[in-house]
């Protein structure tokens, strides 16, 4: 990895001390270690609480925090949080973010791993590293849309009114109809008045109409909130004015790959 940039100054020389902190943050990138089936914390800023499964309890998140499958977690005002899991994937939310780890699995011997995320709310950046296993899963899943990759650099933004976008800068994806999810049977409660007779519709054929559209790099993918799908090409140079963007990029930098 070469990264080039340029300090003037007529008094000091501050060349060596920025150089210094550079190979600091990369070394320890470098020396993340990260347990089976686990994520780890590797920055975080801003407030910033997760809730461990079957718990009710929400604890403030600290660096180095070990997440699991099943844990919850949601970023405030002016946080930012990136977790890295064992195969040097990277995954960044920004503020006012909610999402799940609803499967994590390690890769183990030829059988590559598992990181399935459940996006409720809020703004997310991936970089899935090139040293994933051919058949690792590496999904996000939102409320109108699910994104799979592998070996990707990408970004899904989803919002209250149920818009969705995503951008590949790097790789592809394929971006698919979220699944069907059964509702949960409600509590049966003690006797209820019974209304009367009323007609009855006769039966009617109910379909899923499935679809899925691939998305490579320096393409977009929206979802407007009446359901309209589009599929185009933007410009990285305006991407890269967002300050949530080019503050990934610059992350991005400091992983050894």
């Amino acid at each position: 990895m070469k990264i080039k940039f340029k300090v003037q100054s007529s008094k000091f020389k501050v060349f060596p001390l920025l150089t210094l902190c550079l190979l600091f943050y990369t070394y320890a990138y470098a020396k993340i270690e990260v347990r089976t089936d686990t994520a780890v914390v590797t920055f975080f800023e801003g407030k910033t609480e997760y809730k461990k499964k079957d718990e009710t309890k929400w604890n403030s998140l600290k660096k180095d925090e070990i997440l699991k499958e099943g844990d919850e977690v949601k970023t405030f005002e002016k946080a930012r949080l990136e977790i890295t899991l064992s195969d040097k994937s990277t995954m960044r939310f920004a503020e006012n973010t909610s999402f799940i780890i609803t499967r994590l699995k390690s890769a183990q011997g030829e059988k590559g791993g598992i990181t399935n995320v459940k996006l409720f709310l809020g703004k997310f950046y991936g970089n899935v590293s090139k040293f994933a296993k051919k058949d690792s899963e590496f999904k996000v899943e939102t409320k109108v849309a699910v994104a799979g990759v592998r070996g990707t650099i990408y970004r899904i933004d989803m919002e209250k009114d149920n818009s969705f976008l995503t951008k590949v800068y790097d790789g592809k994806i394929e971006v698919t109809n979220p699944p069907y999810e059964i509702p949960k049977p409600q509590a049966v409660g003690g006797p209820q008045t019974v209304p009367g007779p009323a007609k009855i519709e006769g039966p009617k054929q109910v379909t899923l109409k499935e679809w899925i559209e691939v998305i490579e790099s320096l393409q977009q993918f929206t979802i407007s909130p009446d359901g309209t799908r589009k599929k185009e090409k933007f410009s990285l140079e305006e991407d890269m004015k967002l300050d949530w963007v080019k503050w990934n990029m610059e992350r991005d930098k400091l992983i050894e790959r």
